[in-house]
């Protein structure tokens, strides 16, 4: 919902993510992995989200990515996350 619902696409990298709308990178951020938790640190983007860490749980179920925001300051990515699932793209 980035101000409307949009095809968002979660290019993970080796120590890198970016999340991307329309082949543009929205935010661009390191992260890390322990156990189900994403720590995400954002470096750089367009969003109205300031930089700095968030954190996410996620579950993989097959080609299925689910995520749920555990913390982060930035309202509008806590309400831009959906309940539905990324579907891994070769």
């Amino acid at each position: 919902m980035v101000p409307g619902e949009q095809k968002v696409t979660l290019a993970f990298k080796k120590d890198s993510l970016f999340i991307m709308i329309d082949d543009m990178a929205v935010e661009s951020m390191t992260y890390s992995v322990k156990d189900s938790t994403i720590t995400a640190n954002k470096f750089d983007g367009k969003s109205p989200c300031e930089l700095g860490p968030f954190t996410l749980k996620f579950l993989l179920k097959g080609n299925q990515l689910f995520i749920k925001d555990i913390s982060d300051s930035c309202n509008e990515r806590l309400s831009a996350w959906t309940v539905d699932p990324f579907i891994k793209q070769n």
